[in-house]
């Protein structure tokens, strides 16, 4: 074959006639095109244009949707670029990613199929089911390494889960092991109080949380600052660590370890605590 190939097709029944014919000539399969990395097969579905162009080993895919799908993954787009040497896949157009309990939708995405790799950009929303519940994250952009199940946004990220809502400046998601972790101006935010750090991991599975670096605790008019802090989501409590300090209105609590219940809005101090009621001049 020589020069790029080309095929428009009019009609859905010619547009498939016409991807078939192309894929037995040219297959995206390493038997029979030894320029596609080696052990990748990929299937394709759903077009209705379809372009090769031998010299690059490119094809440019076009359909409502287009999908190809490899190993457990599923690509699903407007128009999909696939370069079958470097088993790349630029995605554009009502992207949808598929694997097992995963979806993603974005504007667009590149997916190096052979490494497992996704990155995805504009409007980026990541859901998992886990049971009857959902983790869901938005972003400006995601990266996600498929075959590890880890998931790592930047641009406003934000994951929640259940009543619990993390973001930051960056936001990684264990799916793995169900641990979402926040860095750069890091927010967790219950119904009952809001915890803020440099960093904050969760964890899924049992609702907890560890925070670190200038640690500060809301609830109601309640306000504690620390170095450090472990909080319990069931139950709605925080043990902040390290050197405390706690405010309510003009009264200060400064002590070695407080616990605060977020839902009673209720502190109690050990290790040396001290209390100064009132400010100057009351």
């Amino acid at each position: 074959m020589r020069g790029p190939l080309l095929l428009a097709a009019r009609t859905r029944a010619a547009a498939l006639a016409a991807v078939a014919a192309l894929a037995a000539a040219l297959p995206f399969t390493t038997a029979r095109a030894a320029a596609a990395p080696a052990g990748l097969a990929v299937e394709v579905s759903g077009a209705s244009y379809a372009e090769y162009d031998a010299g690059s080993g490119t094809w440019v895919l076009r359909g409502s949707p287009v999908v190809i799908a490899w190993s457990a993954a599923r690509l699903e787009a407007a128009e999909i670029r696939y370069d079958e040497r470097r088993g790349l896949a630029e995605a554009s157009g009502g992207v949808a990613l598929r694997q097992e309990t995963l979806v993603l939708r974005a504007a667009r995405a590149a997916a190096w199929l052979r490494r497992h790799l996704v990155v995805a950009e504009e409007g980026v929303e990541v859901t998992v089911r886990r049971g009857a519940d959902e983790v869901r994250l938005t972003a400006a952009r995601v990266e996600a390494d498929l075959a590890k199940r880890q998931v790592a946004a930047g641009g406003d990220p934000v994951l929640t889960f259940r009543q619990m809502r993390l973001a930051g400046r960056r936001l990684e998601f264990d799916g793995a092991a169900e641990v979402g972790t926040a860095a750069g101006d890091a927010d967790l935010t219950l119904p009952e109080g809001r915890l803020q750090a440099g960093r904050i991991e969760a964890r899924l599975v049992d609702e907890r949380a560890t925070a670190e670096d200038d640690v500060r605790v809301s609830a109601g008019d309640l306000l504690a600052h620390a170095p450090l802090a472990a909080l319990d989501g069931r139950a709605a409590v925080v043990t902040l660590s390290g050197g405390v300090v706690v405010r309510r209105g003009a009264d200060t609590l400064t002590a070695e370890v407080v616990t605060v219940d977020l839902r009673a809005r209720r502190a109690a101090a050990t290790g040396g605590p001290r209390l100064v009621l009132g400010g100057p001049g009351q």
